[in-house]
């Protein structure tokens, strides 16, 4: 039998196999042979970036493999790796995901992966089950106390494209920054409640450099009115600096929701959700105003997990409004009986919204993506937020 045929029968084996160990795409073509991971194209990629001591990057269908490195993949395999290294990680740090850019995902990577291979001899089949029981009992590591960080980012400007170095301190409640080096610390330009942001991994050629960062902030608080968001677009200057940045907020942000190292399993879980939305879906959509055609616009969406923002253009440092994407929503074509065509449309219990996608295909994405967040909601019950949107979209 040939080498890829037993790595496929590995792979179909075992379901956890059938998926990317790091951002969970279906059938991996590549994989890690040390440290016994199947991998998608990108996530390889960013294996090799690591280098070889770290993880030995192959692909299933292009290169030659031993009997060994066969054997390490079926000894270890993604379920048993994320036993194994998972735990390196601190529990409100960001992984890998489907939306996490290229460019970054090799310093996520670096976490979980930068003591080298936990197992000594994959090739033997106890050899990942001593591993797990020398690493002792799985506890997940929640620091006991908050980050602390301070030094230049590159922020865009709010009502202009121009990208500035300014000085950001992060502290336990807050992010904090600086127009100019002189006014530390005593002249804040801004001071961010890490209670009221949502921080996402943003890679865009608009940005300064590669390692972008979108800080979502909410001003306002309201049960009867729409809330009021305000953006911040960052750029660190390497991605380990990037990294930082990202996983001190989120901790921080983690501790003030409750966090603790004697927190409840599930209330973890549910804090961990909170503390980073990725950004789902993005980009031009044509949209009517609440009395419906002719009155179109072009705007920019996102979709964050369940929160739908859209703006003017990409990158504004504000929402023109926004809609929170519950069970009670409905999301669905709508038929070509509209001249423009490519239209969908989504229900919430305050209003209906009519959209115009470029091409059918891209109309049919968009649908998928909000229906696919419908359904998680119903499947966890959650309740929409009272406070954070609640209202209708202007125009």
């Amino acid at each position: 039998m040939s080498s890829e045929k037993r790595l496929l029968e590995i792979i179909q084996s075992n379901p956890a196999n059938q998926h990317c160990a790091e951002c969970g795409v279906l059938d991996p073509e590549w994989a890690s042979v040390n440290l016994g991971i199947f991998l998608c194209i990108e996530c390889a990629g960013a294996h090799r970036s690591l280098g070889r001591d770290k993880s030995k990057v192959k692909s299933i269908q292009l290169d030659k493999w031993t009997d060994d490195e066969i054997a390490s993949m079926k000894n270890i395999g993604n379920g048993m790796a994320e036993v194994l290294y998972d735990r390196r990680v601190p529990f409100t740090h960001k992984r890998v995901s489907f939306h996490t850019p290229m460019g970054v995902r090799a310093y996520i990577m670096q976490q979980k992966y930068g003591s080298g291979p936990v197992v000594q001899d994959p090739t033997h089949p106890a050899a990942a089950a001593a591993a797990l029981a020398a690493l002792g009992e799985n506890k997940s590591v929640i620091p006991e106390h908050p980050a602390y960080k301070e030094g230049h980012l590159f922020k865009k400007g709010k009502d202009n494209n121009s990208w500035q170095l300014r000085w950001f301190k992060l502290t336990e409640e807050h992010l904090i920054y600086f127009v100019d080096d002189e006014d530390v610390p005593s002249n804040p330009k801004s001071t961010l409640n890490l209670k009221n942001i949502m921080v996402t991994l943003r890679s865009h050629e608009s940005f300064k450099t590669q390692f972008g960062l979108q800080i979502t902030y909410r001003q306002k608080e309201t049960k009867g009115g729409s809330d009021e968001f305000r953006n911040f677009f960052l750029a660190a200057q390497n991605g380990n600096d990037l990294v930082e940045w990202l996983n001190g907020i989120r901790l921080n942000r983690a501790r003030l929701l409750g966090l603790t190292t004697d927190t409840p399993k599930d209330e973890a879980q549910r804090i961990l959700a909170e503390l980073s939305q990725e950004v789902v879906r993005e980009g031009f959509l044509q949209k009517t105003g609440p009395k419906g055609p002719p009155g179109w616009k072009r705007r920019w969406f996102a979709l964050h997990d369940d929160r739908l923002l859209y703006y003017k253009s990409l990158f504004d440092a504000t929402a023109k409004g926004n809609v929170i994407i519950s069970k009670y929503c409905r999301c669905g074509m709508v038929p070509d009986v509209i001249p423009v065509g490519h239209c969908f449309e989504l229900k919430t219990p305050l209003r209906v919204y009519l959209l115009q996608a470029d091409s059918a295909e891209s109309a049919e994405m968009w649908v998928k993506t909000v229906q696919d967040v419908i359904m998680r909601a119903r499947e966890t019950g959650k309740e929409p937020s009272e406070t954070v949107m609640s209202a209708a979209m202007g125009s």
